[in-house]
């Protein structure tokens, strides 16, 4: 199982830098290998990893396919945290599609899984504002951003609360509510700003 999981743990590196096609060989490789040996933790991490990839180029038809193939394992093989991840995965990919059922089920769950996703909180809530928002159920989108901006500043995730505060101000816009609109627009880009300076600090 060695290689197959070395693989697995190299395509991160590949995809990080942005060199996809060379994080889907590996992952393909990966792959094989742990079908060959019966490896069901490794079946399941390549296939969640070349969903994260697709999803990554948004392509998200084929993230969902290889997402739901590595649910049924995880499932299967009783690891909660790792059906958590993938659950909230598919939420996402069918929220950027408009399946908006399919993205309802699958959020709701992580919900429900929320002491497994703790340092993906800020995500998780984001997803369910949006899934929401395209429902026109603005009062409860609302109160889901707010929830990801709480758990954003709570990780101290300044990427996150800039792009909550977008999410904000689009939800905002599309109430005609123009005042809040531009509070939040600016919100985000002053947490934008400090993101800026901490990327100067590090170079």
């Amino acid at each position: 199982w060695g290689e197959a999981r070395l693989l697995a743990g190299l395509s991160g590196l590949m995809e990080h830098q942005g060199k996809y096609a060379e994080a889907f060989e590996l992952l393909f490789q990966s792959l094989k290998i742990a079908e060959g040996n019966n490896l069901a933790y490794d079946i399941a991490r390549a296939n969640r990893r070349i969903g994260g990839v697709y999803a990554e180029l948004q392509n998200y038809t084929k993230a969902i396919t290889y997402f739901l193939k590595a649910s049924q394992i995880d499932e299967a093989s009783n690891y909660p945290d790792k059906v958590a991840i993938v659950r909230y995965a598919l939420a996402n990919s069918y929220e950027k599609i408009n399946k908006l059922d399919s993205a309802t089920l699958h959020i709701n769950f992580a919900l429900e899984q929320k002491d497994l996703l703790k340092s993906l909180m800020q995500y998780v809530y984001a997803i369910d504002g949006h899934i929401k928002r395209k429902n026109k159920k603005y009062e409860q989108a609302a109160i889901s951003y707010k929830k990801g901006f709480e758990e954003a500043q709570m990780n101290s995730d300044l990427i996150s609360a800039s792009e909550i505060c977008a999410d904000f101000s689009e939800l905002f816009i599309q109430r005609n509510l123009s005042d809040s609109a531009v509070f939040y627009a600016l919100k985000g880009f002053n947490y934008g700003k400090e993101i800026s300076f901490e990327k100067g600090i590090v170079l």
